[in-house]
């Protein structure tokens, strides 16, 4: 999206140094008012934007030639440039805030953590509607839930006027995972106590069913990365002792919790 908006703006600048160039050679030597190319420059800039202040204007017929053309197009390219700008503050979460306001059906997830962002990005691709609620701005998975298509709240979900405005006496589904377990007790109260279980009786039954499934692979994927991650660990636990005791070493946990020698593991 960002090199999109790059891109457009490179074809505004285009549009305005062209013009810019050709009002230039067109009025050279006939224009009093025109010193140089710098003013060459302003008056393209203030005829793309429709301003218009009239202390440079085209007196030759090429000249005005170059100003219909700078007309019409700065019409297009300026409102092709506001659009992508304001796709693109949507994107980054700029505009989040109107987002959020008419949301509804939607899945509200407080943690934007490894797990939370597993869950916006695993929702987001079932096609839900997905409202992450994260109290840390710069925190780096909230661009990355940004670019899965969730809209980001930044607040305390374990404050009754955040999960006020995450509209969650609409919303469909609610995941916690917010840290400690401490904070997603708070938050479970916090969510009941706004009428959640209310709202759950007026949701079909297999959409939910649908949710709990799709929660259950999401676990199932941090799992095994944990599992994957902790046994990387191991490795590495057991090579640094091997280094520094030889074949006496023994590996930190094996199979059954139990410490296994280099020799026991070969046999295995």
């Amino acid at each position: 999206m960002r090199s999109y908006l790059l891109y457009v703006l490179g074809v505004v600048a285009a549009v305005v140094l062209t013009s810019a160039t050709g009002f230039y050679f067109a009025e050279l030597g006939t224009n009093q008012n025109l010193h140089g190319f710098g003013d060459a420059v302003w008056w393209a800039i203030v005829t793309v934007t429709t301003i218009g202040y009239g202390d440079i204007f085209p007196v030759t017929v090429l000249g005005r030639i170059v100003g219909g053309f700078l007309m019409f197009a700065g019409i297009g390219t300026l409102s092709l440039f506001t659009a992508a700008t304001a796709a693109y503050l949507i994107r980054i979460g700029g505009l989040d805030a109107l987002r959020v306001r008419r949301i509804s059906d939607h899945v509200v997830i407080c943690g934007l953590g490894n797990a939370g962002l597993l869950f916006a990005q695993a929702f987001r691709r079932e096609g839900y509607t997905v409202l992450a609620v994260e109290k840390v701005e710069d925190s780096p998975h909230v661009m990355a839930a940004r670019e899965s298509g969730a809209a980001v709240l930044i607040g305390d979900a374990a404050r009754a006027e955040v999960l006020a405005r995450a509209r969650l006496h609409v919303a469909k589904h609610i995941v916690i995972v917010a840290g400690d377990d401490a904070n997603n007790v708070e938050i479970a109260a916090q969510a009941l106590a706004r009428g959640l279980e209310r709202r759950t009786k007026r949701v079909a039954v297999p959409g939910w069913v649908r949710g709990a499934l799709l929660a259950r692979g999401v676990l199932n994927q941090i799992a095994e990365r944990d599992a994957h991650q902790w046994g990387a660990e191991l490795d590495r636990m057991y090579q640094q002792e091997l280094e520094e005791h030889g074949e006496a070493a023994t590996r930190p946990v094996g199979a059954g919790g139990e410490a296994v020698t280099e020799a026991a593991a070969a046999e295995r």
